[in-house]
């Protein structure tokens, strides 16, 4: 019965979706980008909360930030937000020659390919995996997809599932049509470390408060945020070195960013401590990355909301159904 009171509201919320992909994809790529700008700068002045959250986590950028260039960071990280999300749902609209290095005219421009293909190449050379670390700055929808065609057969990029199954079915819409090659979070992990042990690549998205996956608190930006393990686990098990790039916007279109790999075969210490050292690694080098390109990550996200009290509350829920029955 209350999936057939649900069902107007789940036509409605595809209808609405789905218009947003014809129109928006009808449209050329700068214009959505416009638009999507104002969207941001809209939700700049509506949302109070994300506002306010927004200015007090850029004190952890440096504290001696003013309250006039907080301000000025994060209506320009709405900005950002709005621009890229509907830059992505206009490409996924056309073909894809308008992502590229060089696109089609009127595509999205993308520099430092060769680099990439590069340093895959010399990352794999010997037969081990590729495990590809990057967060939500700049487009890293498109660090996903660009990833998904440059190697479509030796490559996935792990995503996590939206709740709502109409939503979830429109965003692997637009994701398919750009290319991406998913592997979800609650799939199986055996899958994730046979994938590296045969020699392939495969992304994730470590920055942000992943409060289903398991993690541990060390620093990000001065201050300890919990922390998935799993692409630490998944080197040491597969021996896959670890690579951090990003995928920055900037006034020609986008460019890659590279930091130092990591070879979890290099780590000493227990294997407590091998994990910290690669999970403290890799937050450094997205820390450096948000550092150069401050107002491209969303810092209206809770990064640091999973304190270890509330880390211990959600174990013991998700403990006591087995433990009732």
């Amino acid at each position: 019965m209350s999936r057939i009171l649900r069902m107007p509201a789940t036509v409605a919320t595809w209808l609405a979706l789905h218009v947003v992909s014809f129109i928006i994809g009808t449209i050329s790529i700068s214009r959505a980008r416009g638009l999507g700008r104002l969207l941001g700068r809209l939700g700049w002045r509506w949302k109070r909360s994300e506002r306010q959250r927004t200015s007090e986590q850029l004190r952890h950028l440096d504290p001696a930030l003013g309250e006039r260039t907080r301000q000025r960071i994060g209506a320009r990280c709405f900005e950002q937000m709005g621009e890229t999300v509907l830059e992505l749902i206009s490409l996924a609209g056309k073909d894809l020659d308008r992502l590229g290095s060089p696109p089609r005219r009127g595509g999205v421009a993308i520099e430092g390919l060769d680099e990439f293909h590069r340093r895959i190449a010399d990352l794999r050379s010997d037969g081990r995996g590729v495990i590809l670390i990057s967060g939500h700055i700049g487009s890293w929808e498109l660090a996903a997809a660009i990833t998904g065609r440059e190697y479509p057969h030796d490559s996935l990029f792990l995503a996590r599932r939206y709740l709502d199954e109409v939503e979830q079915k429109w965003v692997h819409g637009i994701r398919s049509r750009l290319g991406d090659r998913l592997v979800f979070q609650d799939e199986s992990l055996l899958r994730s470390i046979r994938w590296l042990q045969d020699g392939r690549i495969l992304g994730m998205l470590t920055d942000l408060d992943i409060k289903k996956m398991d993690g541990i608190h060390i620093p990000f930006f001065g201050k300890e945020a919990h922390t998935t393990t799993a692409p630490a686990r998944l080197a040491l098990m597969s021996g896959a070195r670890l690579m951090p790039f990003f995928f920055i916007r900037d006034r020609h279109g986008y460019h890659l960013e590279f930091d130092g790999h990591i070879d979890p075969t290099r780590q000493d210490g227990s294997k407590e401590d091998q994990i910290r050292q690669i999970s403290m690694s890799l937050n450094g080098a997205i820390e450096r990355a948000i550092r150069r390109h401050p107002s491209q990550w969303p810092w209206m996200h809770s990064r640091w909301y999973s304190t270890p009290a509330i880390v211990e509350r959600r174990k013991r829920r998700r403990a006591r159904p087995s433990m009732d029955g």
